[in-house]
């Protein structure tokens, strides 16, 4: 049984990172391995850093004042974010030793047969620059793949185009979230495949199991999960509100969310969280996990793309022949947001039975059913 390090960006508090990350732990466990979430906690993740680290990305750094206030509000509702995901992680991940920095990595990958990266947007620009540990410099090359790996867009930036290159190019094997990013790499001679995001390893019965802790709900109601500063959300979600007279449910971790919209369920367990998907009338979301959860369960979704980044949600849906569904901010919400559910789910189930048996081919277990 092969030992098999993850290395992703589960301490981040948000609901995809830790889903996905679990899901992944349950595929490869499901196909034979013997996994472990490397337990990689940078400091500039830390409780009482990450509104520090966030602010190198926000648009009121510019401002000594505004920054000052953001860092006031931020810090605390950072930190308390933090310290309820990590329990959440604690439970639902088996986990290593807690690793600082890259040496920590290293010496942990020492004891296991690869290193999986991925998935998730380990090779996005974090707080303002790429982390050589998600592209796992310094690990063997016999020991280096990725699995649905991501950039957060559509390729590298320019100015750092070269690096990926050289930190990609003795990987055993690379498999990306997007066919952007397989698009972008193979200019850069760095051949890659495209595996689907770990929850959409798992279908409805998965996340039904995973989620059964809630009774279902027979009220009516749409579900909203706004992870980014998208503009014109709230206007937009007023009109969708409007067309369909159903009460709204907010979920989401951030208590500044929480006091600006008065979200009913605020930092909620993973559980509740896959519960709200799975009862939702409708679901209006930005974000990328919003989405896949939403498909999972044939959910009728209003997919409000953000300002940046959209490159992933675009992808997804247009993966399963929903590009309509995505709207920008100079569009109206599309007038019809079901569609044929049972052609979604045959095909996320194919697109997923190709990414299980590349995982199979990983640890050596091909001929397992």
């Amino acid at each position: 049984m092969k030992k098999v390090g993850i290395l992703t960006r589960h301490v981040y508090p948000n609901y995809g990172s830790l889903l996905q990350s679990r899901a992944l732990e349950s595929a490869l466990v499901a196909v034979g391995a013997e996994p472990r979430v490397i337990d990689y906690f940078p400091v500039t993740d830390r409780p009482l850093r990450l509104a520090a680290s966030r602010l190198k990305e926000s648009r009121v750094r510019g401002s000594a004042a505004k920054s000052a206030a953001y860092l006031a509000i931020q810090t605390p509702n950072m930190a308390t974010m933090s310290l309820r995901f990590r329990k959440f992680q604690r439970r639902h991940l088996t986990l290593t030793q807690t690793c600082g920095d890259d040496r920590s990595v290293l010496e942990t990958a020492d004891d296991l047969d690869f290193v999986l990266s991925g998935s998730d947007q380990v090779w996005n620009s974090i707080h303002g620059q790429l982390d050589p540990v998600y592209f796992l410099e310094g690990q063997k090359p016999d020991k280096k793949h990725s699995y649905a790996a991501s950039f957060g867009s559509s390729a590298p930036s320019s100015a750092d185009i070269d690096r990926v290159a050289e930190w990609l190019e003795d990987f055993r094997s690379v498999s990306v979230r997007e066919t952007s990013a397989q698009t972008a790499l193979a200019k850069i001679g760095i051949s890659s495949r495209v595996d689907v995001d770990p929850v959409l390893l798992h279908g409805k019965d998965y996340w039904t199991d995973f989620s059964k802790s809630y009774d279902p709900t027979d009220n009516d109601y749409i579900l909203v999960y706004q992870l980014h500063n998208t503009p014109g959300f709230s206007e937009r979600l007023a009109a969708i509100q409007g067309r369909h007279n159903l009460p709204v449910r907010r979920v989401t971790p951030d208590a500044k969310m929480l006091v600006e919209h008065r979200a009913s369920d605020y930092l909620v367990d993973p559980a509740k969280f896959v519960a709200l998907f799975r009862d939702a009338s409708y679901v209006v979301t930005d974000s990328f996990h919003g989405t896949a959860f939403s498909l999972v369960f044939g959910r009728p979704i209003y997919a409000l793309l953000p300002q940046s980044n959209s490159t992933r949600n675009e992808d997804l849906l247009a993966s399963v022949g929903l590009a309509r569904l995505a709207s920008t901010l100079e569009a109206p919400p599309v007038e019809d947001p079901i569609y044929d559910a049972a052609e979604v789910t045959a095909n996320l189930q194919g697109r997923a039975r190709d990414s299980w048996s590349h995982l199979r081919a990983l640890v050596g277990t091909e001929g397992r059913p």
